[in-house]
């Protein structure tokens, strides 16, 4: 005997699956229904799927300032599950070329965003201009060029000119 309004089973759709994600507030002007993603999780470390953006949501949320999107994704073997933890790829357009580096390099001084950079056996700061986070990455717009070596280590206590010890 269950008495009314006792939860019995969880009934969901696993064909398509809904993957729902965040997406900081600039990247709002990119995104739209019927764009592809790729999913892709762990515990399937060759697999990916392929999906399109259903839904981006109208409101930012006032404490993060991100905006929430979800992806239709077929998955009809099953092998995905609601709840499963994945990383999702949002294509915004063709592949461009741009200068990353790790976001340890960047040394913030009040407005300013600035990096060290070996020149020679030298330290050379640079003032830089940053784009979008990929991860544990930053894009550099202006400031660093391609190739560069740019210091990730100690950067704290460098100044202009100071002598570097370069492991490459």
């Amino acid at each position: 005997m269950v008495s009314p309004g006792t939860a019995l089973a969880s009934l969901q759709s696993v064909d398509p699956i809904f993957a729902d994600f965040w997406l900081p507030q600039k990247a709002l002007a990119e995104v739209q229904p019927g764009q592809a993603v790729r999913m892709k999780t762990d515990i399937f470390p060759t697999a990916s799927w392929e999906g399109t953006v259903s839904v981006v949501n109208t409101e930012v949320d006032l404490a993060t300032r991100n905006v929430r999107v979800r992806a239709t994704v077929p998955n009809a073997d099953g092998r995905l599950k609601p709840g499963l933890f994945c990383r999702v790829t949002l294509y915004t357009g063709p592949p461009k070329k741009t200068v990353v580096v790790p976001i340890n390099a960047l040394l913030y001084d009040n407005a300013v965003t600035k990096l060290f950079v070996a020149e020679g056996d030298r330290a050379k700061e640079r003032k830089v201009k940053i784009g979008l986070k990929y991860g544990e990455f930053i894009e550099i717009l202006e400031g660093v060029k391609d190739k560069e070596t740019v210091v990730t280590v100690g950067q704290n206590n460098l100044m202009e000119g100071v002598l570097l010890n370069v492991a490459r």
